[in-house]
Order: C-alpha cells, then sequence, then structure tokens
C-alpha cells in the first residue's frame, strides 16, 4: 500500500491546485479529506474535489473524471464568520496505472478560505 498527501490552503478556486503521479499500477481504495474553513458570509461555500482529470468536474452533468467530492456551507443568519471542520472518509476502488496524475481542485464563493488535507491511499 501507498499513501499519497495532497495538502493546499484555499483562497480562490483553482483547477488541479495540487497533483501527485501514480508510482505503480493498482486502484484507490480509500480517500481522506481532512478541511478546515473560514466562511464569513451566509451561503458561502467550498467545494474540494479529487480527480483523474486537470479541471474540475464534479459541476459538470455526466463528467467521468471526478474520484471523490467533498462540499461544505455555513448557515450565518446575521454577518459574522462560521468556522467548519470536516474529516471524511471515502471509501472507493479506482484503478490507476503508473504515471496517471491525481489532482486536487478547489471550489469558493466570497471571500473564504479552505485549508485541505487529502491522503489517498492505492493498493
Amino acid at each position: 500500500m501507498r499513501i499519497y498527501t495532497l495538502y493546499k490552503s484555499f483562497t480562490a478556486t483553482a483547477d488541479a491546485a495540487v497533483n501527485f503521479m501514480v508510482v505503480a499500477n493498482g486502484r484507490i481504495k480509500c480517500v481522506v479529506f481532512a478541511i478546515a474553513a473560514v466562511l464569513n458570509a451566509d451561503a458561502e461555500f467550498f467545494h474540494v474535489e479529487l480527480g483523474a482529470v486537470p479541471t474540475i468536474q464534479s459541476r459538470t452533468n455526466d463528467s467521468v473524471g471526478a474520484i471523490a467530492v467533498c462540499k461544505g456551507m455555513a448557515g450565518i443568519l446575521t454577518s459574522g464568520g462560521s468556522q467548519c471542520g470536516y474529516n471524511f472518509i471515502v471509501p472507493t476502488d479506482w484503478p490507476v496505472k503508473a504515471q496517471d496524475k491525481i489532482y486536487l481542485h478547489g471550489v469558493l464563493t466570497g471571500t473564504n478560505s479552505v485549508d485541505v488535507t487529502v491522503l489517498v491511499y492505492v493498493i
């Protein structure tokens, strides 16, 4: 088993913010998202995707490149800020080959900031 780690502190939307290259044929069996977000207005959100292509796919109908997705939002009744923390484990069975690239994408609204660590378990 090999564990790949991706880290990015997002302050704006970014396709292919960070990536890694798979070193041997295998399967992605699990993805762990650890996210801390500061959302400072009502209805601001973040959307983070682990994908197999260099542009975000999970916001497009009938796409095939999204491996795992995490989304969070703040529901604030008045002006102010909200801190959010998320930890998700996403089981999957995604085949990968040596030299495939896997990408981390992020979509943000407003002026929020999101700190993301993703662990990708390949067997």
